[in-house]
This record gives structure tokens, sequence and C-alpha cells, in this order.
């Protein structure tokens, strides 16, 4: 019995440990909605809708095009969108003024040459 107590201090130590060096700070802050449900008529339109997005575009359009991000990161190093569902990991990657810079599919079903970016454009 005293062996399963020094177990379980040591299991929620750990757990605290881990939990509490994995926080961010609120300038750090992601949105992230990995349990949103995308139905599979979204799903199949995203390529289509991927492939229009254009550099230069802001985010408020690129969000209206494609739905909301699966992952959104807005900081001093990253700022980024990201539609993960399915089969298809899709990247449009902002400035600091939020216009699209790079767009990347990072999934071999998407339909156009949509890995394109400002360096390629200008």
């Amino acid at each position: 019995m005293k062996h399963f107590w020094k177990l379980s201090v040591v299991a929620v130590a750990t757990t605290f440990v881990i939990t509490g060096c994995s926080s961010t700070s609120p300038e750090d802050w992601a949105d992230y909605d990995k349990t949103r449900f995308i139905d599979e008529s979204t799903l199949r339109e995203w390529p289509t809708k991927f492939c229009s997005l254009r550099i230069g575009f802001k985010r408020d359009k690129v969000q209206k095009t494609m739905g909301k991000p699966t992952w959104s990161v807005r900081n001093q190093s990253e700022n980024y969108d990201q539609y993960e569902a399915g089969v298809y990991v899709l990247y449009i990657h902002y400035d600091k003024d939020d216009r699209a810079i790079r767009v990347i599919p990072l999934s071999d079903n998407v339909p156009c040459d949509a890995m394109f970016s400002i360096e390629e454009e200008g």
C-alpha cells in the first residue's frame, strides 16, 4: 500500500509539471479547434476553394472563402491559418497586416499548383 501512494504522488506531480510547462502566454495564443466537425461536403469543397486563394488576400477574405480554420496562429513569430481534416492539410501564411504571403498544401490530392508565395509572384 505504501508503494501505491508513492506511485500516485509521482504520477500527479509529473502530470502537474508537464501541464504547467506546456502553457503559453496570452500573446502566443493560438486558436485550435481539432474537435470541430468538418462535414463531408465542406471537406470536398476545400481543394477548389483553396486553389482559388491568391497572394495578397486578407485573412478575412481567406476565411470567408475557406470557412473557419481548424488552427489559427497570430503572434510575433508566426501568423497562419491551417485547415486540417480528412486527407487535407492546407496552410495560409500571412504578413503582419494579415495579407496572404504563402499558400501551401501539404496534401497530394489538391488539384492545383497552389504552392505559391510572394517571393514567386514578384
